[in-house]
């Protein structure tokens, strides 16, 4: 039995010896194979990637991490050992795709940097990553790259009617340097059109000194649009739109820009409406549906007589949402001096060139002049030299009889005066803290205070002394509102 077990035992412990190395591999498998405990360490990026071109226009190829299969990464682009740009290198190549056996999102292109294109002999190295590693094909080593000039245009409108508008346009400097230019036509800063300038013209190709097929391409002709034969004038303006590879210049043509005026004008569909009369003002709008985001004029009419004209100009919000333009119909309109009198008068409103009146027009209106306002008095008898027709005993005794102050406010076009009479006493005026005028014995004398003022607030001190004796004294303070002086 003993010998029995001792060929069992073998067995068992190489058993055992089995199922402890499968552990233990198992055991290396899931900690990283160190043994340790943790999150597994990713493999070393195993790259591969191609340059396919440096050049003046773009710099492009291929990048990837054989490590990371169907994971796009990026490249970095440096110029001279100086980091200038970094690169998503995700854009489709099914080539590399086949090659890798993966999606294939590891293209990338871009356009040159301008930094580099300063005619100036440079190092480029297209790098993987934030690594040390460059892509085949990479560094380009006296990488030279000049920018083209800027386009040179010239151009002429030779001809802008009613029926046609017509010329050339051309680049001296293009790529390719026969190559055709667009035009822009525009009226003010609406563009109406863009067109071809690629119309044969010996003439210019003459005049450019150009050569081959495509010398002379550039004349236009182009039928003058229905939307400048309304009637009315319009800033025409034919520019130079941006040709492909080119750079932006919006300056005019020779010949541009001009006025054109094409065709009959419709006939004018007024409306409006006068939205309060009043001696405070009148107020309403005013537009002509066949000049959407043209103000026009108004009249205003006292009974037959025109006594003024006036600009329907001033935005009104509800009427750009009503008719659908910039909304510049509305009117404010002041009363007329001429027409306040106290009398009724029939205003009415009217549109230009007609005897028509706006809605809720015409209406009479009575306005009657302001009045002046005696704004303090403090007055006691009258001046009549030697002789005072009312006796001030009862609060006449030596020494500062008055001094106060008050609060006024001056309006635009006001007037303010100051009465000062007394018989034998001193009288002052102060505006804002400066003497404005004085009485003294038997004198009555009134005075404009009104250049001592500002516009809104101010105060005025009126400050009488008494020598001796009852006499007759006082201060009266009037303002005098616009329309009454």
């Amino acid at each position: 039995m003993l010998k029995t077990h001792s060929r069992k035992l073998p067995v068992f412990v190489f058993a055992g010896l089995i199922f402890s190395l499968m552990i233990s591999k198992n055991c290396i498998a899931q900690n990283g194979g160190n043994g340790s405990s943790g999150n597994p360490v990713p493999p070393p990026p195993n790259y591969a990637g191609f340059v396919d071109h440096i050049g003046c226009d773009t710099i492009g190829g291929w990048a990837a991490d054989r490590s990371r299969l169907n994971t796009s990464i990026t490249v970095e682009i440096y110029e001279d050992g100086s980091l200038i740009s970094t690169v998503n290198a995700n854009s489709p190549r099914p080539d590399v795709g086949q090659a890798l056996g993966d999606n294939g999102l590891h293209g990338f292109n871009i356009a040159t940097p301008l930094r580099l294109q300063d005619g100036n002999s440079h190092t480029v190295n297209v790098r993987f990553e934030s690594s040390t590693t460059d892509l085949t094909n990479s560094p380009a080593a006296s990488f030279v790259c000049q920018r083209p000039p800027s386009p040179d245009f010239v151009g002429f409108v030779e001809h802008l009617g009613c029926d046609s508008i017509s010329g050339w346009a051309a680049a001296r400097t293009a790529i390719p340097p026969t190559g055709s230019v667009s035009v822009q036509l525009r009226e003010g800063s609406n563009l109406i059109n863009v067109y071809f300038a690629n119309l044969l013209r010996p003439d210019v190709a003459a005049f450019l000194g150009e050569t081959g097929p495509d010398a002379g391409k550039h004349g236009f002709s182009i039928t003058t649009p229905q939307v400048l034969k309304d009637g009315r004038p319009h800033f025409v303006q034919v520019t130079f739109n941006p040709p492909i590879g080119g750079v932006n210049n919006d300056g005019n043509l020779s010949g541009s820009p001009v006025t054109l005026t094409c065709g009959t004008p419709p006939p004018p569909i007024f409306t409006g409406s006068v939205e309060h009369w009043g001696c405070d003002g009148i107020t309403g709008w005013a537009a002509d549906k066949n000049q959407l985001n043209s103000p026009i004029n108004i009249f205003l009419y006292d009974g037959q007589t025109p006594i003024e004209t006036i600009a329907a100009n001033q935005f009104r919000a509800d009427i750009a949402s009503l008719l659908g333009d910039n909304g510049l119909h509305g009117f404010t309109i002041s009363i007329p001096q001429s027409i306040v009198d106290g009398n009724p008068h029939l205003l009415g409103l009217r549109f230009p060139g007609t005897s028509l009146d706006l809605p809720n027009s015409p209406q009479e209106v009575i306005c009657s002049p302001p009045h002046p306002i005696v704004i303090f008095d403090l007055s006691c008898g009258q001046v009549i030299p030697g002789n005072p027709s009312v006796s001030c005993d009862s609060r006449e005794f030596p020494g500062t009889m008055y001094d106060i102050t008050f609060p006024v406010t001056l309006a635009a076009g006001d007037i303010y005066k100051v009465r000062l009479f007394n018989i034998d006493d001193h009288e002052s005026v102060y505006v804002n803290g400066v003497l404005a005028g004085t009485a003294d014995y038997g004198q009555d004398v009134t005075f404009d205070i009104t250049s001592f003022m500002n516009l809104g607030s101010n105060t005025i001190r009126l400050i009488e002394v008494n020598d001796a004796g009852p006499w007759t004294d006082g201060f009266t303070v009037t303002r005098f509102p616009a329309g009454t002086h």
